[in-house]
C-alpha cells in the first residue's frame, strides 16, 4: 500500500506539472497519467463486486458517501467565487449560471450532456470526478452482464481507435467529441475496463496456483 501510495503521489505530481506547464517539453504527456488512476480504480470496483457483494444502490451510496462531501465544499467555495469575481469565468447569464450549477451538483459536466450549450465550468479539474463517478456506476451494472468482458473489450477497442484515428495516432487530452464518443466518460470507461480485465486475470491466475481466490481486504 505504501508503494502504491508513493507512485500514486508521483503521477500526481507528474499531472500537475503537465497542467502547470512547468517543464512543458519535459512533461508534455503527463495526462497520460490520469488513465493510471482510471485503471485503478476499475481494478479495486471488480474487487468489491466480487467479494462485497453490494447492490447497485448500496454502491452508489458508497460511492457517494466517499467523493460527494469534499466534492461539494469545494463546488460551493468555486459558486461563490463566480458570483464574487464573474470575469474569470468569461461572464454568464443568470439562466446559464443555474443550469451549470444543477448539472455540477448532479456530477454531469464531463459526460457530454450539455456540450455545446456556453455553460460555466466552475472547476474544470472536476471532470475527473464526474466521469470516474458515472463511468464507475455503468460498469458496475456492466458486470452483471453474462458476456461482460466481451463488452469490455469492445469499449477499450472502439475508445483508443477512436484516439489513433481522429487524433493522429497521438493520446491527446481530448474534449472534443464525434456523435456519441465524448472522450472524457468514454476515456473513464476504457481505463476502467482496463482494470477490471486486469482484475479478472488476477483472479483466474490466483484460482490456478491455489484453487481459491484470497478474500478481499
Amino acid at each position: 500500500n505504501e508503494l502504491l501510495n508513493l507512485f500514486k503521489f508521483t503521477l500526481i505530481m507528474l499531472i500537475c506539472f503537465h497542467h502547470t506547464g512547468w517543464w512543458s517539453n519535459t512533461f508534455n504527456h503527463g495526462y497520460i497519467a490520469v488513465e493510471f488512476f482510471f485503471i485503478v480504480s476499475g481494478f479495486f470496483l471488480y474487487r468489491t463486486y466480487r467479494f462485497k457483494k453490494n447492490t447497485v444502490g448500496e454502491y452508489l451510496k458508497n460511492r457517494l458517501k466517499r467523493i460527494y462531501p469534499t466534492y461539494i465544499v469545494i463546488l460551493i467555495i468555486y459558486m461563490l467565487f463566480s458570483i464574487v469575481s464573474p470575469q474569470f469565468f468569461n461572464g454568464y447569464d443568470k439562466k446559464s449560471w443555474i443550469i451549470s450549477v444543477i448539472r455540477d451538483f448532479s456530477l454531469l459536466q464531463a459526460v457530454g450532456i450539455g456540450a455545446n450549450f456556453n455553460l460555466i465550468r466552475f472547476n474544470p479539474p472536476d471532470w475527473y470526478v464526474s466521469v470516474l463517478f458515472w463511468g464507475s456506476i455503468v460498469l458496475y451494472l456492466l458486470l452483471r452482464l453474462k458476456y461482460v468482458k466481451v463488452i469490455l473489450c469492445i469499449i477499450i477497442t472502439c475508445t483508443y481507435s477512436y484516439y489513433f484515428i481522429f487524433q493522429d495516432c497521438s493520446l491527446n487530452d481530448l474534449w472534443g467529441y464525434h456523435y456519441i464518443f465524448f472522450m472524457p466518460l468514454w476515456r473513464a470507461l476504457a481505463g476502467m475496463s482496463t482494470g477490471i480485465l486486469l482484475g479478472t486475470a488476477i483472479e483466474n491466475e490466483n484460482i490456478k496456483k491455489y484453487g481459491a481466490t484470497p478474500a478481499y481486504r
